[in-house]
């Protein structure tokens, strides 16, 4: 199983429609999958995100405590070990800014990748490009973060669509194997997870199956 671990914070100040925008547009385009998972959790103070996206399917794994902000990485640690007891192999993080442009790959897809030649442990639902307008968010890391290095995509043999190289855990808009975030779990921030290996197998699309929409970083959100 795929299990899509969606991230909020809130559903006021315009996230609620950023929100909206993220489930609903990728339930238009991933309906009808046996092979999905979808779980939430809400860092916000406030639980209107909670109850919307509860009724469109998610299973939420936060305990509701009004008026305290819960960590990213608390809510990472909580998604990624309900994902494992539900028997999820893969693990789709889509924060609450991302907006589908296509289905995400099967999950037969994804073993594939995981247990062909490429061993690959992560796949980027963007390209070249994070976001489709201009700004200084809109461009994925060209490098491998930490060094000066680019990352060398090249076209993946027996891949159409897709290229391959060695980087980072991309956070929003990815899919990583379980393995991987479970290995993840002692991390004190969620940004130590991204930082924690830059030479992980990689295939990233070349048309964007997700598009990154928040102008700016959530209000709220801790590490």
């Amino acid at each position: 199983m795929i299990a899509v671990c969606l991230l909020t914070c809130g559903h006021a100040g315009g996230r609620g429609e950023l929100t909206e925008r993220t489930v609903e547009s990728f339930e238009q385009h991933n309906q009808g999958r046996p092979d999905l998972i979808r779980l939430h959790a809400d860092c916000g103070l406030t639980w209107a995100s909670t109850d919307w996206v509860e009724g469109r399917g998610y299973v939420s794994v936060h305990e509701k405590r009004e008026g305290l902000h819960v960590p990213q990485m608390v809510s990472f640690r909580q998604l990624v070990e309900a994902a494992a007891l539900k028997g999820a192999e893969f693990v789709l993080w889509l924060e609450n800014d991302w907006e589908s442009a296509a289905p995400i790959p099967s999950i037969e897809v994804l073993r594939a990748g995981r247990d062909g030649p490429l061993k690959v442990v992560q796949w980027r639902m963007f390209g070249k490009r994070k976001m489709q307008k201009d700004g200084p968010r809109a461009l994925a890391g060209e490098h491998r973060i930490g060094t000066k290095e680019k990352i060398s995509w090249k076209p993946a043999p027996g891949w159409k669509g897709w290229e391959f190289g060695f980087a980072h855990w991309g956070a929003g808009g990815t899919i990583a194997t379980l393995d991987f975030l479970e290995e993840q779990l002692f991390r004190n921030r969620l940004k130590d997870v991204i930082t924690s290996k830059n030479d992980l197998p990689t295939l990233r699309t070349v048309s964007n199956r997700l598009w990154h929409i928040g102008d700016v970083t959530t209000e709220g959100f801790r590490g």
